[in-house]
């Protein structure tokens, strides 16, 4: 089975993914089939906030070493960074919270209606 294209992400990249929502200002990765933006995963910037997303489509769910070679890529970017982080386990994801966790994340005890909310310090 053919690699996935891992690049840096641009707000083009997620715009493609997300339609019309745009995030200006991040640091983070997109995964690339065919020309098509079918994951990606980073940090985004949100007034004083960082905030760590990720999202993919179908098609990447079969590309399993891939998507391990992001989570490393996600936790050497979280390495870099000074500050405080906050992210959400989304509840539709079997295996988000367990990621979140091994990526130094602590469930804050709050919750969203996408799930529960996690802090790396």
């Amino acid at each position: 089975m053919k690699r996935l294209d891992i690049v840096y992400a641009t707000p083009e990249h997620v715009g493609q993914f997300f339609g019309n929502m745009c995030f200006q200002r991040l640091k983070g990765y997109a995964a690339i089939l065919n020309g098509e933006v079918i994951g990606v995963a980073g940090i985004r910037y949100d007034g004083d906030s960082l905030i760590l997303f990720s999202d993919m489509k179908e098609p990447a769910r079969k590309y399993k070493k891939d998507i391990i070679r992001m989570i490393r890529l996600m936790d050497e970017l979280l390495e870099n960074i000074k500050y405080p982080v906050l992210a959400i386990a989304n509840k539709t994801e079997s295996l988000s919270e367990k990621i979140l966790i091994k990526l130094g994340f602590e469930y804050t005890g709050l919750n969203s209606p996408d799930g529960k909310v996690f802090r790396r310090a």
